[in-house]
């Protein structure tokens, strides 16, 4: 159980960190939310993780909410990169809107 804590952890600190980056660049309140949400589901599994310790993975309810932690992590890691690449996109269609307002200028 321990190494399912320890990568959910790890990518839920990655899709803080890439929210965090997305936030900055393009000043989105849905990107600091998204940080936030990440960062309490980090706090679980690291709370997890410390309460767990050495634990093995035994069919059993708590070993099927680590599992889910696990599944939300990677979710988290996918979502932040959707809305890095809508945001991405927004932008691109303002600047081809803007240069074809220019060119009818």
């Amino acid at each position: 159980m321990t190494a399912v804590l320890l990568v959910s952890v790890g990518l839920l600190t990655l899709a803080m960190a890439w929210a965090m980056f997305v936030m900055v660049r393009s000043a989105e309140a849905r990107a600091g939310l998204l940080m936030l949400a990440c960062g309490f589901l980090a706090l679980r599994a690291a709370f997890g993780l410390w309460d767990a310790g050495a634990a093995p993975l035994t069919p059993g309810l708590a070993t099927a909410g680590e599992l889910s932690a696990f599944a939300a992590s990677a979710l988290a890691l996918l979502v932040v990169g959707g809305l890095a690449r809508t945001l991405r996109e927004r932008n691109r269609a303002e600047v081809l809107h803007w240069d074809s307002m220019e060119v009818v200028r």
